[in-house]
């Protein structure tokens, strides 16, 4: 491929029949070069407000703290022989990072989520549905779609 100064310099001025590309090789018409480069971070980026709670986003992809490199070790080690094979300070360390991990994994368990929330409100929506059918009378949903069915929907993207 020539570079627009070899083409003049071979012809000795522009030829406008010539069709050239000066562009990035191997580049897609239409496609642009991102200006921006995107790096994946791992770190944590915390989000405060007052009045509100504390958000934080990313922290993924973050290697093993030697606490946690330690804990594996001694475990398996305990694993593969027994606990005698483990010194007191070495035990004392493993027992206590292991019960640190069973009460914060109990904790993260227990924390109500927005899926938790919206499953919650559809388990008490279905059961006051089957309560009422076990009653010989309509729930809430079915007497819903029944007012909806004999009435016509009437809201905003209702046929005129």
């Amino acid at each position: 491929m020539t570079t627009f100064a070899e083409a003049i310099a071979q012809h000795g001025e522009y030829d406008e029949d010539e069709l050239a590309h000066y562009g990035v090789p191997g580049m897609r018409w239409g496609k642009r070069k991102r200006r921006d480069t995107v790096t994946k971070t791992t770190d944590v980026e915390v989000k405060v407000a007052p009045g509100k709670r504390v958000e934080a986003r990313g922290g993924a992809g973050q290697p093993p703290h030697p606490d946690a490199i330690e804990r594996a070790a001694a475990r398996q080690k305990a694993r593969a022989s027994s606990t005698d094979a483990l010194s007191t300070p070495e035990l004392k360390r493993l027992v206590e990072r292991m019960n640190l991990e069973a009460n914060y994994n109990k904790l993260a368990i227990e924390q109500p989520t927005r899926l938790d929330k919206g499953k919650k409100f559809a388990l008490k929506l279905i059961s006051d549905e089957g309560q009422a059918l076990l009653r010989g009378k309509q729930g809430p949903v079915v007497g819903t779609v029944m007012n909806i069915r004999s009435s016509g929907y009437k809201g905003k993207h209702a046929k005129k």
